[in-house]
């Protein structure tokens, strides 16, 4: 994530301010709205504006017009219709600034460098600081990169735009899961629910599989599964969006799958909605594991308390987990024979 304080921004810059936004008492699809603003914009400074910024705090005059032009606009988006009321009109301002921060990130990234990077993708998925002070983690290339950032959990990582600018020689899914994500993060949808977060999730999972060739969800030996992560692609388990009409033998073993779905708006429809599991996986000893992202759809995410829908997602993928093994196991399937199914479900922690 950007090391820029988003509430520092906003409350430094005049421009930036945000008047009446979401309190942490609102219901989880306004505070996600709210999130994905805070770190669109912070994106967005931290790539191009900070500078400029800086200037214009200290009354130097600023020479870049497509910046003064962008906070006008985000002012503008930002402020309070007085002849207006309600949550629908937070939620449109908070769109409509969400929108613009996009377009802006979009024009960034497509003038940024890619630069090939040798341990990028174990830097992705985080480095506890032993393996990185080892001299055979970094080559002499590496061992000058720039933007390193600690995680929660005292693991080294790199900012958001060093990860996405990077490509690693070694690992060729590592470049498919920065573009996926890339068109994510200027998409319409919030960066904690629809795509985005599935696409973040389908990234660093692929990666970490790539590295060290198999995926621990659980401490217990039983949530830990052999799996090369030799590709990331798109793909369905279910025809017709029905989750009584599957097919697992054409999975690939090794190859992590997303769901591509592509959310639809008055004038385009999207794609039909996966009925269960947005990332999945076959081993090569014939386990299948189904991981459902929590918040993965607007509907859930309005419905209020995050800790019910996780739990509602649990109690979803269990049943049609067992319901699948089950038909497996019946007349029709036998080439499903010697497939086991499992549910997991994977959620950001919620601040």
């Amino acid at each position: 994530l950007p090391p820029i304080d988003p509430d520092m921004l906003m409350a430094a810059s005049p421009e930036l301010h945000f008047e009446d936004p979401p309190s942490p008492d609102e219901e989880f699809y306004l505070r996600c709205l709210w999130a994905t603003l805070r770190l669109r914009l912070s994106f967005y400074v931290q790539l191009s504006g900070l500078g400029l910024l800086h200037a214009r705090n200290c009354k130097i005059l600023a020479t870049d017009p497509e910046f003064e032009e962008f906070l006008a606009q985000f002012q503008s988006s930002s402020m309070v219709n007085t002849t207006k009321k309600g949550k629908g009109k937070l939620v449109t301002r908070l769109k409509k600034c969400n929108s613009l921060c996009a377009g802006m990130v979009e024009r960034v990234l497509r003038k940024m460098p890619i630069t090939q990077v040798k341990n990028v993708s174990r830097m992705l998925v985080g480095v506890a600081d032993e393996d990185a002070s080892d001299t055979k983690f970094f080559t002499p290339e590496t061992r000058q990169i720039d933007s390193i950032t600690v995680l929660e959990d005292g693991r080294l990582s790199l900012s958001l735009k060093k990860l996405l600018s990077s490509r690693d020689p070694d690992v060729d899914l590592y470049g498919d899961g920065a573009e996926l994500l890339e068109k994510r993060l200027v998409g319409e949808a919030g960066l904690l629910q629809g795509t985005p977060l599935e696409s973040a999730y389908a990234w660093a999972l692929a990666c970490r599989a790539a590295v060290e060739k198999e995926l621990r969800f659980f401490k217990r030996d039983s949530g830990k599964f052999r799996v090369k992560g030799t590709d990331l692609q798109a793909g369905t388990l279910f025809k017709a969006n029905d989750e009584d009409n599957f097919d697992l033998t054409s999975l690939q073993s090794d190859v992590i799958y997303y769901v591509n779905e592509t959310p639809g708006n008055k004038n385009t429809p999207g794609t039909p909605t996966h009925p269960i599991a947005d990332i999945f996986f076959r081993t090569s000893d014939g386990q299948v594991v189904l991981i459902d992202v929590s918040g993965s759809n607007g509907t859930d995410v309005k419905k209020g308390n995050r800790g019910d829908r996780v739990a509602t997602k649990e109690e979803k993928l269990v049943k049609t987990t067992f319901k699948m093994q089950t038909k497996m196991e019946g007349k029709g399937m036998e080439d499903h024979q010697g497939l086991t199914v499992h549910g997991v479900v994977l959620a950001p922690r919620a601040h």
